[in-house]
């Protein structure tokens, strides 16, 4: 009874010690980290909490980890593993460091429970003849006291040696583990801070925002695979992204149409599943509109996107008016999704990247 009382205790300081961990690495969340952090999450924490990048809603996801049993105070490797994703290595480091101290109390409170259930070392007891009974007691029963005895002592001298000998190997291991630890992160450091990068905003604030990612199919593992193009004969184009998925499991997803234009099909092209873009290139340039109630407006305007992938391959090239030409591409980092402004034209578009050595 008493036992299992202090294993509950303990479990509740664990959770308890956790709790602080996380608030203290609340404060070194940027905004763009918790909405990282919210999508990694993704169907791990409810959608309303997702779609809640605060730090009231990174707070509430942490709670549903626990109710969900995701973390507990004396396993939390997803919440590392998750940080490690997003690139956020303070948190990281902070998570590891408790870890290991975890492990070390456990091994002492372990220590501590295996002493308390030995029985305790009495003396010997020495025999002495009773002088006023003729009956003295046998030899053999003497001898046996001193032999169980010293038998016990040796039990006790090789359990307090193999406990110094655990507490001298856990001593040598945490600072080794420590400095592999820094390793990795440093590793991790040199290949890039973040896992995705966030590109440049091309074109104009003009129009409705529109973000691919929050298309209710849309996961982590989908890259953008391939575009259909249309226009109005006049060389402005409408957008619609392909979406395939590194998980063989799920289907290829389209985007909602950016842009207006209908009247013909300009290209409608896709990669093969498995080609990654590289490098993004397209115009934009300052048009003079004419609309139909006679207001005549000079807008900036997205024409002639074109991909290129890691393999050499690139969509085909649009005719039509050139505008000054914008290009975007990142070392070890291949194109995710797409977030723009549109209303009857594109008027911006900004992409995602996401490190290759993870998407693949």
């Amino acid at each position: 009874m008493d036992c299992n009382c202090s294993e509950h205790n303990l479990t509740m300081d664990d959770n308890s010690h956790l709790r602080r961990i996380i608030i203290k690495i609340q404060a070194r969340l940027s905004d763009d980290d918790r909405k990282y952090l919210h999508f990694f999450l993704g169907d791990d924490i409810p959608r309303r909490i997702r779609d809640d990048p605060t730090l009231g809603g990174t707070l509430c996801a942490m709670e549903s980890l626990f109710d969900r049993d995701i973390i507990s105070g004396d396993d939390f490797t997803y919440l590392i593993n998750a940080f490690e994703a997003i690139g956020c290595l303070d948190a990281v480091t902070i998570l590891k460091e408790h870890q290991q101290h975890m492990k070390l109390t456990h091994v002492h409170q372990s220590m501590l429970s295996l002493i308390s259930i030995l029985p305790p070392l009495r003396p010997p007891t020495k025999v002495v003849p009773d002088q006023d009974d003729d009956e003295v007691q046998p030899l053999h029963s003497v001898k046996h006291k001193r032999f169980s005895t010293s038998f016990r002592l040796k039990i006790y001298v090789v359990i307090i040696v193999l406990l110094v000998l655990c507490t001298i190997g856990i001593l040598i291991t945490v600072p080794f583990m420590k400095e592999k630890n820094q390793q990795a992160n440093d590793q991790l450091a040199l290949l890039n801070k973040k896992k995705f990068i966030e590109g440049r905003e091309f074109g104009s604030a003009r129009g409705t925002h529109f973000d691919d990612s929050t298309h209710p199919y849309f996961t982590s593992s989908h890259y953008l695979n391939g575009i259909l193009a249309r226009d109005n004969d006049d060389d402005l184009e409408s957008y619609q992204f392909y979406y395939s998925s590194s998980c063989g499991s799920q289907d290829i997803i389209t985007s909602e149409r950016h842009g207006k234009q209908t009247l013909s099909f300009k290209k409608d092209f896709q990669f093969d599943k498995n080609e990654k873009i590289q490098s993004v290139e397209g115009h934009y340039l300052n048009k003079t509109i004419v609309f139909s109630n006679g207001t005549i407006l000079t807008m900036r305007i997205i024409t002639g996107l074109r991909f290129y992938t890691t393999k050499g391959y690139a969509s085909p090239s649009y005719a039509g008016e050139e505008g000054e030409m914008f290009e975007e591409e990142y070392e070890n980092y291949t194109l995710w999704y797409v977030t723009g402004r549109s209303d009857e034209y594109i008027h911006q578009l900004q992409f995602y990247w996401y490190r290759t050595l993870d998407i693949d």
